[in-house]
């Protein structure tokens, strides 16, 4: 009998693991090593004065079967455990270079044991969690929601107390951060068992047991997983653009209300009802939801085209002809429109549809309009936004870091890939797709999202696009509907250069400077002041565009680097002002205001880098003729006596071959 793993309802299950709170200081001029910590738990609290004792703090039975909840946890595990025995007994998750959790178990004996004993019921987790698994908050921020202010003892951060009164500010700073993150992990777990979920590790597995516990009606069963890994090709992120760069004036920053649990609401094709052919026709796109794998012709006249194209890491929107796997409503659409398919190579067809998303979806967006701005309506929107990516989690290539102490001799030998750094072993590794997996559903919702935005982007001539948002001169009209466009803010003047990059000052004479990649406070120089980046100094970015921050060095890039984790080291960043998603008249220029038009492929490469890659060429040719030229004037088989005076040698040569390709 062959099992299938299949997305089914659960039941919700209650926390019933204390949650204590940890935070630690270090020492900025050494390295950032650590100063002091403190935990903090309903009924208990305590003051740690050096590394040891807080290592040796941890290993109390007070500790079996609990949560230690810290915000940046990568920064407070490392900062204590790293370089130490200890650490070899530790469990490691990571999220790219984001540490998500670290557990060990305790039976109370001063140990960490790595695995449970079961045959010893003393034995009970102790995981370290990250706060911002949840909610992308700083202390500061958990603290105003939770109406707990954070502690502010000047300068005195990052330096060690030099008396008694120093010691005690620096406990107290130190104690209010521990109590904050306990009190909104407490907090947060709670609001999740209100609604009717288990609190998970991560924000996205919490809301997927909330999905099951509450709303799943009914069984769906996965595709194999070959299926799911061709599908997995056609999910594709959301649309950022840049349409106009430069200088702009009076526009509008529009957000669509909700715009990926408005697509939840749309429906998506039934798992259960699941085909393949491979037939080179369009009936099944025309007829049936699902997904295809074909070769498309993009016309040249569209200002705005609408497939998307992954191409050298970019998530391009071009004219011209390519191939790649699409949804079938995204393929309609673009037949409408006046895309042209060659032809059909693979098709995934589902003969029904289904909605399980959303009652979820207007659910929970009906009650955060009740208590927006409120603590729980904050609750509801990670709780809205959180779902959908979870059916198209990634199980392939995932890169793991764990203490060698996990591996015998033979489990290395299982691995394809692995390194040893350190104490640790980097190994890659497939696993299987979870009873959750269902990538068709997770690639029509971002493809209902982009589409979506298209609708807007097309009535309202954009000068910039990203995911739910349009920058435009053009006043639309709002509601606070799920799915409609709300006003953000009016812009009063603006610098736009590349995606995720521009510089506005609002209506208000506020600043709204974002650059990806760049740290929030940035320095203009090489050890200068650190600061909040200014709309003076992003103007400034055309005639010097390298700006300077601070970086602290988490587990990985430390490793890799040879660096100690948690140092602080200075980064020069050169920032480049080019936008490779579509093509441009002019160098870029903050003194107007450019438009741009859609990048051609031909075969799926880009024009201009065809023509690139024929001048390279063509240069390649030309230095190897010339080459070849030269050895055969000083090798015995030139007759140099046949050159005349008023001649040189390559001319004669080049003369020559004319002579021959001209039959003289």
């Amino acid at each position: 009998m062959t099992f299938h793993k299949r997305l089914e309802p659960g039941k919700q299950r209650k926390n019933k693991k204390k949650i204590y709170g940890f935070d630690i200081e270090t020492d900025m001029n050494d390295k950032n090593t650590f100063i002091c910590a403190s935990v903090y738990g309903d009924d208990y609290q305590k003051r740690l004065k050096n590394k040891q004792e807080c290592i040796d703090e941890f290993k109390h039975a007070r500790y079996r079967n609990s949560i230690i909840a810290a915000t940046n946890l990568g920064f407070d595990f490392f900062g204590t455990f790293m370089g130490t025995p200890e650490i070899q007994q530790f469990n490691l998750l990571f999220r790219g270079s984001f540490l998500l959790y670290a557990r060990t178990w305790l039976d109370g004996s001063s140990q960490f044991f790595r695995k449970s004993l079961t045959s010893q019921k003393a034995h009970g987790t102790m995981t370290f969690l990250d706060t911002l698994n949840y909610a992308h908050m700083s202390v500061e921020q958990m603290g105003e929601v939770l109406k707990i202010p954070k502690i502010d003892i000047g300068d005195k951060i990052g330096t060690v107390p030099q008396n008694d009164a120093e010691w005690d500010a620096m406990f107290e700073y130190n104690m209010q951060d521990a109590r904050i993150s306990q009190q909104f992990m407490k907090f947060l777990y709670a609001a999740f068992e209100e609604l009717g979920a288990t609190p998970k590790l991560t924000i996205a597995s919490t809301s997927m047991s909330l999905f099951r516990n509450v709303y799943l009606d009914g069984t769906y069963y996965l595709q194999n997983t070959e299926d799911i890994i061709e599908i997995m090709q056609g999910y594709y992120g959301g649309r950022t653009e840049t349409f106009k760069r430069g200088i702009i004036r009076e526009r509008y920053y529009y957000d669509i209300n909700s715009a990926y649990p408005h697509a939840m609401t749309k429906p998506l094709p039934d798992p259960n009802t699941h085909r393949v052919t491979h037939k080179n026709v369009l009936d099944y796109i025309m007829n049936y939801e699902g997904m295809s794998e074909v070769k498309i012709i993009c016309p040249e006249n569209l200002p705005i085209p609408y497939l998307p194209f992954k191409y050298d890491g970019l998530l391009l929107f071009p004219t011209g002809n390519f191939s790649g796997w699409y949804t079938h409503f995204e393929l309609r659409k673009a037949l409408s429109m006046g895309y042209i398919i060659t032809e059909v190579l693979k098709t995934h067809y589902y003969l029904k549809t289904c909605v399980p998303l959303k009652k979820y979806a207007q659910d929970i967006y009906e009650r955060r309009k009740t208590r927006k701005n409120t603590p729980m309506g904050m609750v509801d929107k990670l709780m809205l936004n959180s779902l959908y990516g979870k059916f198209g989690q990634r199980f392939t290539d995932r890169e793991d870091y764990q203490p060698i102490s996990k591996y015998a001799p033979k489990d290395l030998e299982e691995l394809d890939d692995f390194e040893i750094i350190g104490d640790f072993i980097k190994s890659k590794k497939d696993t299987q797709p979870s009873c959750f997996c269902i990538p068709i559903w997770a690639a029509y919702i971002t493809a209902y999202t982009r589409d979506q935005w298209f609708g807007f982007a097309t009535q309202c001539d954009p000068d910039y696009g990203d995911t739910d948002s349009i920058i435009t001169s053009k006043e639309m009209s709002t509601s606070d509907e799920l799915g409609d466009f709300k006003l953000e803010m009016k812009i009063k003047e603006g610098l736009i250069v590349r995606n995720k990059m521009y510089a506005l000052i609002d209506s208000e004479n506020k600043e709204h400077v974002k650059i990806k990649g760049i740290m929030k406070r940035v320095k203009a120089i090489p050890g200068g002041k650190t600061g909040k980046m200014t709309y003076k100094m992003f103007s400034q970015l055309e005639f010097n565009n390298v700006l300077y921050y601070d970086k602290f060095m988490k587990f990985k890039e430390a490793n890799r680097r040879g660096f100690k984790v948690n140092e602080v080291i200075e980064i020069a960043k050169e920032l480049d002002l080019d936008d490779a998603k579509r093509q441009w008249p002019g160098s870029f220029s903050f003194n107007e205001l450019q438009k741009s038009r859609p990048l051609h492929l031909i075969d799926g490469i880009p024009e201009a880098k065809i023509k690139e890659i024929m001048l390279k060429i063509r240069y390649e040719n030309e230095r190897r003729v010339e080459k070849e030229m030269k050895e055969y004037i000083k090798s015995e088989r030139f007759d140099k006596g046949a050159v005349g005076c008023d001649i040189s040698d390559e001319e004669f040569i080049k003369n020559e071959q004319w002579f021959d390709r001209h039959g003289y």
